[in-house]
């Protein structure tokens, strides 16, 4: 009944995915389980949407029943290039607890009209949301932006940064 549970990008590994068109969608990696869902970006991922209304999202994990987390150490590129677009670096989404962790770069970039980008997002329905970030994150938009965002139906919302320096690598 799992679709996938723990998917790993290895440090040496390269996705790219590109979307054209309005509404396309690009997904670095995209991960949904019936229960637990883990995914882990440890190499480099670029996701670009160019259309109206188009997603371009690097790390996502989503569990139905379970927990779900996403975390990072190297490096996501993620461009929103259409209007109306959605930029997203780093996701989770869960019934049950939802976790991500960046130790590693996110750049999300919502290039349009009202486009919105968003570094680091967790969601949990039923649990508590949490997010550790020691990495740089970026979000810049020509509508909104977050840098790390969290939000808990139930639980409690545990949104961590540690990043202290002051210039990007």
């Amino acid at each position: 009944d799992t679709y996938a549970r723990d998917v790993r990008n290895s440090s040496l590994g390269t996705i790219t995915a590109n979307a054209t068109g309005d509404f396309g969608q690009a997904w670095g990696i995209y991960v949904t389980a019936v229960d637990d869902a883990h995914v882990y970006n440890d190499g480099t991922i670029y996701a670009t949407a160019s259309g109206k209304y188009g997603t371009a999202t690097g790390l996502f994990g989503y569990s139905q029943t379970g927990a779900a987390s996403a975390s990072n150490t190297g490096t996501i590129i993620v461009d929103a290039r259409g209007d109306f677009g959605q930029a997203r670096g780093e996701y989770a989404a869960a019934y049950g607890d939802a976790t991500v962790a960046n130790s590693g770069v996110i750049h999300a970039t919502a290039y349009g009209y009202a486009g919105t980008a968003t570094g680091m997002a967790v969601y949990s329905a039923n649990g508590n949301a949490s997010t550790n970030n020691s990495g740089y994150v970026f979000a810049g938009a020509f509508g909104d932006a977050t840098g790390i965002g969290g939000i808990a139906a139930v639980g409690d919302v545990d949104l961590t940064n540690t990043y202290a320096d002051s210039t990007h690598p």
